[in-house]
């Protein structure tokens, strides 16, 4: 949808706010902004402003009209959270609230200590199980951002999820000391499909 929005814009398709060129709440409806319902999942919840932030890139929105627009997409509790905090400091700091000051409110209230603790702890823990090479890279993709020891560290990272593959995988792959994620996940995926070949020949 953003993609088509993009394309649109450049052909002078979508209404403007002013001659300079702003985006106005039509722009970034257009490119199907997700709605936010207030369950305690820091990942689904951090994946939520990670989207809504892509369609200010997108739809090249203002600061002072981010916090706005985002609040038409919230939803059950997330909503009455939102106004239970308009209630507390008032209209008039809501009307100026920055996304910077939202999103720290925001990561309190669904992205708090305790659940990231809950996220790392899984993390550590780990393994290739019933899941495909790829279920496990995303929720190994879901995860790391929570694990700050990892953070810019390739070498670290690769370590980590070789260990997690199953053993049949791993001890195959292992030989060929893969220097990046990107070879160790292409690795992963030829050796996860020879499996399954020899799997339907038995």
């Amino acid at each position: 949808m953003c993609k088509e929005f993009d394309e649109l814009k450049k052909e002078g398709g979508v209404e403007k706010s002013t001659k300079n060129d702003k985006a106005t709440y039509r722009d970034f409806t257009a490119c199907d902004v997700p709605k936010f319902t207030g369950k305690l999942n820091p990942i689904v919840n951090t994946g939520w402003l990670t989207a809504v932030e892509g369609v200010f890139r997108t739809s090249a929105c203002e600061e002072k009209k981010k916090v706005i627009y985002a609040l038409n997409y919230l939803r059950d509790s997330a909503k009455t959270w939102w106004e239970g905090n308009v209630c507390e400091n008032g209209e008039a700091w809501a009307e100026t609230c920055l996304w910077k000051e939202f999103k720290e409110l925001f990561n309190v209230e669904y992205a708090p200590a305790e659940e990231v603790d809950k996220i790392r702890e899984k993390f550590q823990s780990l393994t290739h199980t019933h899941e495909t090479v790829n279920e496990l890279w995303k929720k190994f993709n879901d995860m790391i951002p929570y694990c700050l020891e990892y953070h810019g560290n390739e070498k670290f990272k690769l370590d980590k999820f070789q260990r997690m593959l199953k053993d049949d995988i791993r001890e195959v792959i292992s030989p060929f000391k893969c220097t990046t994620l990107e070879d160790l996940l292409s690795r992963a995926h030829v050796r996860e499909a020879d499996i399954a070949r020899k799997k339907i020949r038995k």
